[in-house]
């Protein structure tokens, strides 16, 4: 069984687990299982590195997520990709956004965007409902995560210096190539 993340931080002795779940339903009642099934799941990870004397924090990174899907009827669909030239206020994207809705002609229920500002103004000019990219959402959550998480942040900081080392150099890229 493998976590979605294991951090080891040397210089506090402490092992983290973390696993990141979406729970199927929604409400609070959902995540609280939800959490208590991942905490459940990794117990004996959790054992195993404490009987070694590593003190260990066993946590659940949760997700909420809404939808529906009908494998009968397509239920969303991108009707075009454009360039809105200049700048991107919310004035000049509803009003490119409002040209496409002219064009193909149809009832807009929700545009999905990301979390911006502008993008939200936008959607308010138009009266149409903003939604959220769930991607991007995931996104700031997981990079305000690791910007908060010390231990995280020296991790990613260690990955990138051993990727830019390969990069660097042609040597030891030859040998990385070789050794896989």
């Amino acid at each position: 069984m493998r976590t979605d993340l294991l951090i080891k931080d040397n210089t506090k002795g402490i092992a983290h687990i973390i696993d990141v779940a979406i729970p199927f339903e929604n409400g609070e009642q959902a995540f609280q299982e939800k959490r208590t099934e991942e905490v459940e799941k990794y117990r004996t990870i959790a054992e195993s590195l404490e009987a070694d004397g590593i003190p260990t924090i066993n946590g659940a990174i949760l997700v909420g997520s809404l939808g529906s899907w009908d494998p009968e009827k397509l239920l969303s669909t991108v009707l075009e990709t454009r360039n809105c030239i200049g700048s991107h206020t919310a004035e000049n994207l509803s009003t490119c956004i409002q040209s496409i809705i002219n064009e193909w002609n149809e009832k807009i229920a929700a545009i999905v965007t990301d979390n911006a500002a502008n993008m939200k103004a936008t959607a308010k000019i138009l009266k149409i409902e903003h939604l959220p990219c769930f991607a991007n959402s995931i996104n700031l959550v997981v990079t305000e995560a690791i910007a908060n998480t010390p231990e995280l942040k020296e991790t990613l900081q260690k990955c990138r210096d051993i990727v830019g080392f390969f990069k660097k150099s042609t040597k030891a890229s030859d040998f990385l190539r070789d050794e896989q």
